[in-house]
């Protein structure tokens, strides 16, 4: 299953960021990162001031490499396409309960041939919403709007129906996602799963080597001094839990 770190527990700081980034994408940890864009009115929360078209283009020029998805929950997604587009993304997720979804989706796929759009659905939303052939769909496992809830178990029988229903459809997961419940993610059929919380709360590189079930390495990082913000006790102590 692949891991894509949500930015919105990262720092604010792009300086700060990409020093949190830095090491990961240098080991091969992650590969893509997941930049949640709110408007304050599709939900309540509000990030345009720094999780925009301006940090993709920041992205885009320190790690050439990286798949950086944005995930649009805002009102009219279609006043969103050009400038993120431009700036270097390489998937954009349409939530289908914006309004006007369906013609904005359409107009994002046919003039941004090189950005790939798929539909993103609320827990509540039924799959029976998706229409045409897609080629990936993001399924909200909590309500959207701010990190650190808890995944809602339901969302996981929707995973699977869609699943079912699109064999080779890639499937991500947002919300909720940790080391704890990864593994019935990935059972449900989910291909991608969305975190950030689980990834930045703490230090980034401890938490990717634990979900990597790198254990070995994460001790090994210790002992040369590694993780020495952190007491013996408190790095045990996470290695068990986690």
């Amino acid at each position: 299953m692949k891991l894509v770190p949500s930015l919105l527990a990262a720092q604010h700081s792009f300086t700060q960021m990409k020093k949190q980034l830095a090491p990961l994408v240098k080991r091969g940890l992650i590969s893509a990162v997941h930049v949640d864009v709110m408007d304050g009115e599709f939900v309540e929360n509000y990030t345009l001031d720094w999780l925009n078209a301006e940090l993709v283009t920041k992205l885009r020029k320190a790690f050439p490499k990286l798949f950086i998805e944005v995930h649009l929950m805002v009102h009219f997604p279609s006043e969103y396409f050009n400038e993120f587009a431009k700036a270097g993304a390489n998937r954009i997720w349409v939530h289908v309960e914006s309004i006007d979804n369906e013609k904005n989706l359409n107009v994002g796929l046919k003039k941004h041939k090189k950005v790939e759009f798929g539909p993103a659905l609320n827990p509540e939303t039924r799959i029976s919403k998706l229409k045409g052939n897609l080629r990936s769909a993001l399924i909200m496992s909590v309500h959207p709007g701010k990190g650190g809830q808890k995944l809602i178990p339901a969302t996981l029988t929707k995973v699977k129906q869609l699943r079912k229903r699109f064999p080779l459809m890639t499937i991500s997961i947002d919300g909720g996602v940790d080391v704890k419940n990864l593994s019935r993610i990935e059972k449900a059929g989910a291909s991608e799963a969305v975190c950030g919380t689980a990834v930045f709360k703490g230090d980034p590189l401890l938490n990717l080597l634990l979900f990597a079930k790198r254990t070995e390495t994460a001790i090994a990082r210790y002992e040369q001094g590694q993780f020495t913000e952190m007491p013996k006790t408190a790095f045990l102590d996470k290695l068990k839990k986690w």
